[in-house]
C-alpha cells in the first residue's frame, strides 16, 4: 500500500544558485509527481529552492536562524553530506526520522583548513596528514558520526569516487556501500554522445567558475587537449558561466 502521508524533507537552505539546490528542487518535483510521498523543501524564504518551488506539488518550510523547525516523526530527512558541526542548528530531528546524508561531492566529508582550501599544495601527502593531526579531535567526531550514519543506512554515495574519497578523508573502510546516482531522463540524452560522421565534437560547460570548480574545468580542458592530439579529434568547448576565477581561464 502506498503511503502518501509520509514526508521527505529536502534540507538545503541556500540563497544562491548551486548544484545541490537545483538537484534537490528537481528531485522533489519528480518524486511529488509520483504521489507516493509528500515532498517538503526546507529553505530560506528568499532561497533558491523556495523562490522556484511549484507550490502545487511540494510544500515549502522556511528556515530561519532564529526559529526552530521540528521535522515530522517517521519522515525522511535528506541532506547533502556535511560535517556534524555544520548541520543547520535550528532543525530538530526526532528519533523516528530516517536521516539520509547524500555524498554528492568527494569533499563533503573532509576536514579542511580555510587557509589551504584553494591551495594546490593541499593535495600534498605531508600536508594532508599534518592537517589531520592538528584537527584530530574533529577527525574523531567525524569518524564517529560517519559510523553512526552507516550503521543506520544513512550515508549514501553518488558514485565510486565519492566513496573512495570519503574512505580516504575519514580513514575507514566502508563495507557494502549504498549508491544513489544522480538521476536523469535517459530518453532526453540519446544520441548526444554519438559522434557519427562529425569531425568536430561540440561540448558545453555550464557552471560557476569559482574556487574548486575552476580546477575541475581546467583539468577537463587539459585532458581534451591531450585527447585531441592523440586521437586526431577536434573539440569545440562553449563555457557558460562567470565567477572569480574567470580571468585565470582566459
Amino acid at each position: 500500500m502506498i503511503n502518501v502521508t509520509r514526508k521527505i524533507y529536502f534540507i538545503f537552505p541556500h540563497i544562491g544558485v548551486g548544484g545541490v539546490s537545483v538537484l534537490f528542487l528537481r528531485l522533489a518535483h519528480a518524486i511529488a509527481q509520483k504521489n507516493e510521498y509528500k515532498c517538503v523543501l526546507v529553505d530560506y524564504v528568499d532561497g533558491y529552492m523556495s523562490k522556484r518551488a511549484n507550490r502545487g506539488l511540494v510544500e515549502v518550510v522556511n528556515y530561519s536562524d532564529n526559529i526552530e523547525i521540528e521535522l515530522e516523526d517517521g519522515s525522511i530527512a535528506l541532506f547533502q553530506s556535511m560535517t556534524p558541526w555544520s548541520i543547520f542548528p535550528r532543525i530538530i530531528i526526532p528519533d523516528g526520522v530516517h536521516i539520509l546524508f547524500w555524498n554528492c561531492h568527494p569533499s563533503n566529508l573532509k576536514l579542511e583548513m580555510p587557509i589551504f582550501r584553494n591551495s594546490k599544495s593541499y593535495s600534498s601527502t605531508v600536508l594532508f596528514y599534518l592537517i589531520r593531526l592538528i584537527l584530530l579531535p574533529y577527525m574523531y567526531r567525524l569518524k564517529k558520526f560517519a559510523k553512526y550514519l552507516l550503521n543506520r543506512d544513512g550515508l549514501i554515495f553518488m558514485d565510486y569516487e565519492n566513496l573512495r574519497s570519503t574512505e580516504k578523508n575519514i580513514g575507514i573502510k566502508i563495507e557494502d556501500p549504498i549508491y544513489l546516482p544522480i538521476p536523469a531522463e535517459s530518453k532526453d540524452l540519446r544520441g548526444l554522445v554519438s559522434r557519427g560522421n562529425r569531425t568536430v565534437i561540440n561540448l558545453c560547460w555550464i557552471g560557476r567558475i569559482v574556487d574548486f570548480k575552476y580546477f575541475i574545468l581546467k583539468r577537463l580542458l587539459d585532458d581534451l587537449s591531450i585527447l585531441a592530439s592523440q586521437a586526431s579529434m577536434e573539440f569545440k568547448v562553449t563555457i557558460v558561466g562567470e565567477g572569480t576565477h574567470l580571468p585565470q581561464l582566459k
